[in-house]
């Protein structure tokens, strides 16, 4: 998966339940911990 799918992914998924998403405060980021790669926003509020 490249990091342009995962961040559709991430945006599909977890982006319609912020209470962030209509102020465009959003931060993306992808990461590795772990040997993971991870996606987090760092705005993200539920």
């Amino acid at each position: 998966m490249t990091t342009k799918e995962r961040l559709e992914k991430y945006i599909q998924e977890h982006c319609k339940n912020c209470k962030n998403r209509k102020g465009q405060d959003c931060e993306i980021r992808t990461f590795e911990c772990n040997n993971a790669i991870c996606t987090k926003c760092v705005r993200y509020e539920r």
